[in-house]
């Protein structure tokens, strides 16, 4: 069985009206179907920073330009 490595992932989709961020957070273990999925679901998503799920520290950050190229980190 292969090691599966899961991750936290923080999402800006978008701004209020009063201009702050909106923040969506979800689980992944699969960055690259991660972002696909955002395309599709929230076509206007601005970034995502990846946390490791146990300590929480940030591993990576992606924008719609600068996209995970490999499924783990």
């Amino acid at each position: 069985m292969r090691n599966v490595k899961n991750y936290f992932v923080e999402v800006k989709v978008g701004d209020r009206e009063n201009g702050s961020p909106i923040m969506k957070t979800w689980h992944s273990h699969d960055l690259v179907n991660f972002s696909n999925w955002l395309d599709r679901k929230y076509p206007s998503w601005r970034y995502m920073n990846v946390k490791d799920k146990d300590t929480g520290t940030r591993l990576a950050s992606f924008t719609q330009n600068n996209r995970p190229i490999s499924r783990q980190l």
